[in-house]
This record gives structure tokens, C-alpha cells and sequence, in this order.
């Protein structure tokens, strides 16, 4: 993807790129501005263990939170946006665990991916999760899945959720306003005068969509952390 198809051309704007090299103060492009999803989170190989039990726990929490959002707080009575593992009952602790050394020994897993394959996989099978959530929750980190489901995992879409990228509204209108100066600086007119009228027109917005970019991306961050399913 280049500068014209992110302004939203509908064909890559090429000439202009020749007009304004060396052009002094020329605006920074749209691509600046677009917004990152992120990646589903992976355990660091610098945690303690406690702490990567409290990651697997926050993410596969965050899974069963977005596909059971009606019956998750009789599921997860303990859960907080703070969740600290002295607060998670002791026979999850225990499923936990032992999913953490699975992902942690063996092909590492993002947990909230890994869970939401198995929740979709066993809806597939027509083997709904059991009202019993216990039972559910350790069907979700069956060693024999893991080596059974891998290649339906890493192929049906689950295995690298996030990357995608996208632009604010605020990111929309500089790329529109940004496709008018390419075509203005294609049309004959002076580059740097150009260059000049628009910086003084819209480098306010391009700003403000910048700290939008940053806002959301942040937004990402704090979710992530607290195991929310973002994708």
C-alpha cells in the first residue's frame, strides 16, 4: 500500500513522488497515521512463573469473556480488571498452570488465541461446553489438542489474530486532503508553495489525528493487559 491508495485514490498516485524531492516542510504522510491492531500477546521467557500463570489466566479469561458475556460472571465470580492470581480459585489455578507449562514447553501459544480455537473447535464438534464450567475450562488446555488441532489452529485464522492496520476518521480526512495536494502538485503548481498552504491548513489536523493514533493504540495496550479480546 502507498501514499495514494491510503488517501484514497483508488490507483497508486506515482508522478508526484519525482515533483517534491527536496521540497523543504513537505507533510508528512497519512501513513503516519495509520493505527495498528495489535498481535494476540505471547508469554515473555522472562516471566516468573506466578506471573505467567496470572498471563494465561487474564487471557484465556478474556476469551470466555467475549464469547459468553452472558453468563461470564457466574463463570468467573473472582474476575476483575486487575485480576492478581491470589484471587483466582484454587481449581483454576491448577488448569492454568498446567496450560502454561503446555504453551510454555511446546509451540507457545498465544493464550487467548489458543482458547479461542478451542471454544469455536468444540462448537464445531457440536460438543457444547459443559455447564459445569470446570470441565470446560480444562478441555480448553488438553494436551492431546495441542498436538492434534495444531495444523487447524495455525491455518483457520487463529494463530496470528491482530496486525491489521486502519485509519481514524480524523486519519481519513488528512489522507483525503493529502490526495488533493498529490494531485495539485501533479496538476503544475509549485511543490513548495503547495506544501507551504497546506501545512498552514492542516498540519492542526494531522496533529490531532496523530494523538488519536496515539490514544487508541494506548487504548490497545491497557486492554491487552487485562486480557480483553480486542480482535
Amino acid at each position: 500500500m502507498d501514499d495514494g491508495e491510503l488517501c484514497g485514490s483508488g490507483t497508486p498516485l506515482r508522478s508526484w513522488h519525482s515533483l517534491v524531492v527536496g521540497v523543504e516542510h513537505w507533510p508528512p504522510s497519512p501513513r503516519e497515521l495509520l493505527v495498528q491492531v495489535p498481535y494476540a500477546p505471547r508469554h515473555d521467557e522472562n516471566m516468573e512463573d506466578e506471573e505467567a500463570f496470572l498471563f494465561t489466566a487474564r487471557q484465556t479469561i478474556g476469551a470466555y469473556r467475549h464469547k459468553f458475556p452472558d453468563r461470564f460472571d457466574k463463570q468467573f465470580p473472582y474476575w476483575t480488571p486487575n485480576l492478581q492470581w491470589k484471587d483466582i480459585w484454587r481449581t483454576h489455578q491448577e488448569i492454568f498452570e498446567v496450560g502454561t507449562m503446555l504453551i510454555r514447553t511446546g509451540r507457545q501459544y498465544p493464550p487467548i488465541s489458543w482458547t479461542a480455537f478451542r471454544i469455536y473447535a468444540c462448537s464445531e464438534y457440536r460438543q457444547e461446553l459443559p455447564g459445569r464450567f470446570m470441565r470446560g475450562l480444562a478441555r480448553i488446555y488438553d494436551a492431546e489438542k495441542f498436538v492434534d488441532q495444531h495444523g487447524w489452529f495455525k491455518y483457520g485464522g487463529f494463530f496470528r489474530l491482530g496486525g491489521n492496520v486502519y485509519l481514524l476518521p480524523g486519519g481519513k480526512a488528512y489522507g483525503y486532503a493529502f490526495h488533493t495536494l498529490c494531485t495539485v502538485v501533479e496538476s503544475g503548481v509549485d511543490p513548495g508553495e503547495a506544501a507551504s498552504a497546506f501545512n498552514t491548513q492542516h498540519t492542526n489536523l494531522f496533529n490531532a489525528a496523530l494523538q488519536s493514533k496515539r490514544n487508541r493504540e494506548a487504548a490497545y495496550r491497557a486492554q491487552l493487559q487485562q486480557g480483553d479480546f480486542i480482535w
